[in-house]
């Protein structure tokens, strides 16, 4: 089990005039966290079941879709200016950030909302619902007017204009907001590791058990390649089937605590990577922080690059 954030909808003038190869990227701005030891990060593990976010101590150096959307978005924008100085039609979709994305699934739905929202399909916006086929296609709030016009403009485009788009992208103030996140070093093969072996760890496993106990006195059977959701249980659809049984899990897991005990477990191996290492990622993080101020500034002096051209 790899703890991983999706987001599945693509938009073609992104592929166009923008190429950021984000993963995620820290939260700019946040209150220093400081923990006895003095590495400066903070190791506990922290729930939201408000907003259905499951943040581990890692996380805070990958940050969310909010950092990752803000540096795509000036990507985009930068590239979206280059294109129309060389009289190529372009435009860049605003910043499409969805609080939605905060919430995520942790082995499974946790919280009464996913589950009454999504049943087993991870938490996402309408259209990227839609653009899946969890759903049909008039389900939910209507695309956005920014990203239609932007896919027509997109459908107007020629291989010459295409080839401006990549000579946008390949100049070098282009890159600046080109970075692959999280940071690469020595840690993340380590942390890898932890997270795949997260589902055999002897105390994951045990809440496991009590879960699977919890789902049969519910009437519901432990799948036993998945032992956190019942046989069943359908992460691509989405009906009022999957969402009763997804209401019980979340039910069974509220019962024996079992997501704040998992992510406590998880907290605790990630660590001692973390305080090994505490100096490299802390180093990173400020460079990833000027990064996303960087963007911020280059959005709010090009509004024209999401307007379209006279």
């Amino acid at each position: 089990m790899v703890k991983t954030r999706v987001i599945t909808q693509v938009v073609a003038v992104a592929l166009a005039v923008g190429s950021v190869s984000v993963a995620c990227g820290p939260s700019d701005g946040a209150a220093e966290r400081v923990v006895p030891g003095g590495s400066g990060i903070e190791m506990s593990a922290e729930l939201d079941p408000v907003t259905g976010s499951v943040v581990l101590p890692f996380d805070r150096f990958t940050g969310g879709y909010e950092e990752m959307d803000l540096l795509s978005t000036a990507d985009t924008a930068m590239n979206t200016v280059c294109a129309r100085e060389q009289g190529v039609e372009a435009i860049a979709l605003k910043p499409t950030y969805d609080p939605v994305y905060d919430s995520e699934s942790f082995f499974g739905p946790w919280t009464v909302d996913q589950a009454e929202r999504f049943g087993f399909v991870t938490p996402m916006t309408d259209a990227d619902l839609r653009a899946n086929g969890y759903v049909p296609q008039d389900y939910g709030e209507p695309p956005s007017e920014d990203r239609a016009r932007a896919l027509e403009i997109m459908a107007r485009a020629t291989d010459d204009d295409f080839a401006v788009f990549a000579t946008c992208r390949e100049r070098p103030e282009s890159k600046q907001f080109d970075l692959y996140l999280p940071a690469q070093g020595p840690w993340n093969a380590r942390l890898d590791a932890v997270s795949g072996g997260i589902d055999d760890d002897p105390a994951v496993r045990a809440v496991f058990d009590e879960l699977g106990q919890c789902l049969q006195d519910n009437g519901l059977e432990p799948d036993p390649e998945l032992p956190w959701q019942p046989v069943g249980a359908d992460q691509r659809v989405i009906n009022e089937e999957q969402v009763a049984m997804a209401l019980t899990v979340v039910e069974c897991k509220t019962s024996i605590d079992a997501t704040r005990r998992i992510a406590d477990r998880w907290a605790a191996l990630q660590a001692p990577i973390l305080d090994e290492y505490a100096s490299e990622l802390l180093d990173e993080q400020a460079v990833i922080d000027e990064a996303l101020a960087t963007a911020r500034e280059y959005i709010g002096a090009h509004p024209e690059a999401f307007e379209p051209q006279r």
